[in-house]
């Protein structure tokens, strides 16, 4: 080891050939030397030296020994455990157990035993003086040196736990500052650097040199000198002359460029992950909310698991051969109970969001469940109870009161009406479907002349064709395919439109930001209005065809964008309330879990933007434009003289539920509402002539 005499320089005078090479590499030794402190690395020195270590540990074993515990019979039930006087397990003992384990990953606790084994007191013993005695059959046994004295115990009289050690099955295991050793070594040497540096006057490691050569002795006279007039805080900012052609040279790296508040925040940023804490418990929080949530995730994802390892060790090891339990009572903790009052609230608001849904039909039940669940599993919320449903909405309720009645006898129309039944005409369908191949061929809008197409009809489908010339022409298919098509559409805009607004908020939160609602209602309106009313003009086209009779263009076009744009409000309204409720749920469930990432947060958020959800909507939607649709061809008829009742249909398949399926043929005087009669209802409704209009009130 270098000379602890050396100053803070060396002198290299003419050329390096006139200092040995032994004694410039003693100076260099003597330099790493006085920067390193030549700090012991061991747990206890770090825990002694280095402020963020022991506030760790501190604070872990502050945590552990402070968890609300009883001991009682092993055999009491949970609910009603009558504690057991047990004056031995002490808050003391649960601190030194706790700081053991963070020190070493092991802890030893000695129990005091009378004559016939009956254990009178626990000693805890300190991990730095234990080691484990191990032969073929296991642990042997406990052997504790202090200074000169060993003391052995048997298996049986030590409580002994460790955390797991992948290279020893039976010895320690690997302590948080085992893990967290080399960072803190690293704030170690900085503190002791920073403290040399400033004791010696902040005066950095020097090689003085010169051309001329010189005498060792004068090496030394130059040496001591230089120290007096530099070494010590006395001396700082002292004014120093070189002569005689001598250099002072700074050796090592500039202080400015070392980086150090970089270096601290590393160093504190890895230890505190070593200990499983929050950063924020170390320094000051970014705000009152983050700190709050990440102390509330220090309790309940470190002290509260690392006490339920301390309990287990003793139980097994002392509590249960005498009959008794050590049980943690965490559920009294304020941070737990905190806890546990926001997954209620988040649950009910879920539910509350989830009954809304399906109050306005846009899911079912076991959709509603399944959002639910769904959402629950995402924010670690406890399980939805077996057989939950939410309300049921008022209009399947009313519907279910029609359900099994026959309709009434149809009114034959008279001898006068007969004449002026409105009838489909063929001649106009295989123009339609010509002017359709047109198209097709083209692969673009084409103009198309027709005796055959009413005009409101051709100007109608002129439109749509601007809009969208594949689907302009999917009224004239059947229903099933015509409607799956439609539905389509519909989801694969809200499907789209949803993955960008679940990315957008999943950001905001990210960075502690409040939604913009108002500019999420817009965007989803702006999404499906076009949609709504390509699939209203292109069932009202579905019906003038059925009929043969034409409309005006202008009335079907206002009114399906007004309905378009008056239902979206609403439909969207309920969209919003929903997520939000969803996105209220998952801010707390991020700003407590710390590091959570962009996409873990935008799982979260996953059940109220999901395809799922997306096409639930749009089958719902696609029936209730079919309808309007329906009820606004009736009205052009009626303003037309021609009186029509709407009439219930469904598929008629195995699909069909027990609330539609009586409904099939009923006209409007058996329902009062028109489809959709549920969530992803796909029945629909069509227009059956009764008569000629009398005296213009039907």
């Amino acid at each position: 080891m270098a000379d602890k005499g050396w100053p803070r320089m060396a002198l290299i005078g003419g050329g390096i050939k006139n200092v040995g090479l032994g004694k410039f590499d003693a100076f260099l030794d003597y330099l790493v030397n006085e920067n390193s402190g030549e700090a012991s690395k061991s747990p206890a020195s770090i825990y002694k030296a280095v402020a963020w270590a022991y506030r760790c540990v501190n604070l872990r074993a502050w945590g552990v020994s402070t968890v609300p515990y009883v001991i009682c019979k092993r055999s009491a039930p949970e609910d009603d455990a009558k504690p057991v006087d047990y004056p031995a397990m002490t808050r003391d003992l649960l601190w030194r157990s706790e700081a053991a384990e963070c020190l070493w990953a092991a802890n030893y606790v000695l129990k005091a035993q009378n004559a016939a084994r009956v254990v009178k007191g626990l000693q805890w013993l300190n991990p730095n003086t234990m080691t484990v005695d191990t032969g073929e059959s296991g642990i042997t046994g406990f052997t504790q040196k202090v200074g000169e004295t060993k003391r052995h115990y048997t298996p049986e009289q030590i409580i002994y736990a460790a955390q797991f050690n992948p290279n020893d099955d039976l010895g320690p295991g690997v302590s948080p500052m085992h893990v967290a050793m080399e960072a803190a070594g690293l704030a170690l040497n900085a503190n002791i650097w920073a403290s040399r540096f400033f004791s010696h006057g902040a005066i950095p490691a020097v090689v003085l040199s010169t051309d001329a050569a010189v005498p060792d002795d004068e090496v030394d006279r130059i040496r001591t000198s230089w120290e007096k007039i530099t070494s010590g805080l006395k001396n700082a900012w002292r004014t120093v002359i070189l002569r005689n052609g001598m250099k002072a040279t700074v050796v090592g790296m500039p202080v400015k460029d070392l980086a150090m508040p970089e270096l601290f925040q590393q160093v504190r940023s890895q230890i505190a992950c070593a200990f499983e804490i929050p950063e924020t418990m170390l320094t000051d929080a970014a705000n009152f909310a983050t700190s709050a949530e990440h102390r509330r995730s220090f309790w309940l994802e470190t002290i509260v698991p690392h006490a339920q390892w301390h309990a287990e060790a003793f139980n097994r090891q002392l509590f249960w051969p005498q009959g008794l339990e050590m049980r943690l009572q965490p559920e009294q903790l304020e941070a737990v109970q905190k806890d546990e009052a926001e997954k209620a609230a988040s649950m009910k608001a879920m539910i509350d969001a989830a009954t809304s849904v399906y109050g306005a039909k846009l899911c079912d039940t076991e959709e509603a469940r399944a959002v639910i669940s769904k959402a629950f599993e995402n924010m670690s919320l406890p399980a939805l109870a077996t057989g939950w449903k939410p309300p049921e909405p008022e209009i399947p309720e009313q519907l279910e009161q029609y359900a099994g009645r026959e309709n009434p006898p149809k009114e034959e129309p008279d001898e006068e009406r007969a004449e002026v039944v409105p009838q489909p005409k063929p001649a106009m369908r295989a123009d339609l479907e010509r002017w359709q191949r047109k198209c097709e061929k083209a692969g673009k809008a084409r103009p198309f002349e027709s005796e055959n197409i009413p005009a409101g009809m051709k100007a109608l489908i002129e439109a749509r064709l601007q809009a969208d010339t594949d689907s302009a022409f999917d009224f004239l298919k059947k229903l099933d395919p015509a409607r799956l098509a439609d539905e389509k559409r519909v989801r694969d805009a809200l499907v789209a439109e949803l993955a960008k607004q679940q990315s957008i908020i999943a950001k905001r939160i990210a960075e502690l930001q409040e939604a913009d609602w108002e500019e999420f209602a817009a965007a989803m309106r702006n999404a499906v209005d076009d949609k709504l009313v390509s699939v209203y003009t292109g069932h009202a086209l579905r019906e003038a065809l059925a009929f043969g009779i034409d409309f005006d263009v202008a009335v079907i076009n206002k009114a399906a964008w007004d309905w378009a744009t008056r239902y979206s409000y609403d439909l969207v309204s309920g969209l919003t309330d929903t997520t939000r409720a969803l996105a209220q749920s998952v801010v707390g469930k991020f700003t407590a879990t710390p590091g959570m990432t962009i996409g873990e947060l935008s799982d979260l958020l996953e059940p109220a933007f999901g395809e799922l959800r997306a096409e639930m909507i749009a089958v719902t939607e696609t029936t209730r434009a079919y309808s309007a649709a329906t009820d606004t061809y009736k009205e052009l008829l009626k303003d037309a003289g021609l009186e029509m009742r709407r009439v219930w249909n469904t598929s008629a398949d195995e699909k069909v539920c027990e609330i539609c399926g009586p409904l099939d043929g009923k006209d409007e005087r058996e329902w009062t509402s028109p489809p959709p009669a549920h969530p992803r209802c796909r029945c629909w409704t069509t227009n059956e002539y009764v008569g000629r209009v009398k005296d213009g009130n039907g």
